[in-house]
């Protein structure tokens, strides 16, 4: 890989019209999936693919802040309930 300024501005120049490209393609599937939401529950078949729609149903989280508030425990009476996950790097990108 080269490490010159002109490749890297056409490499990010490239990769900015990727990620818009993908974003308009994620539009156009939006807009399909909400064709088939709208249809309704179901299982739908074309000649490549197909698809089920479940019907919508609701998510139920706890609200970690809310409890370690009302039971006020510390940062040491967290520590034997941490899990630390690994995050890989990324890039964010804005058309300019």
């Amino acid at each position: 890989m080269q490490n010159s300024l002109e490749f890297q501005i056409t490499e990010l120049d490239r990769l900015g019209h990727l990620l818009a490209q993908i974003a308009d393609l994620e539009a156009q599937a939006e807009v399909i999936k909400n064709v088939f939401k709208s249809a309704g529950k179901g299982s739908y078949e074309g000649s490549l693919f197909k698809a089920t729609v479940s019907a919508p149903t609701e998510r139920v989280s706890i609200d970690y802040k809310q409890i370690v508030e009302d039971l006020a425990l510390s940062e040491n009476d967290l520590k034997p309930y941490k899990k630390i996950c690994k995050v890989s790097a990324s890039i964010r990108l804005f058309a300019r």
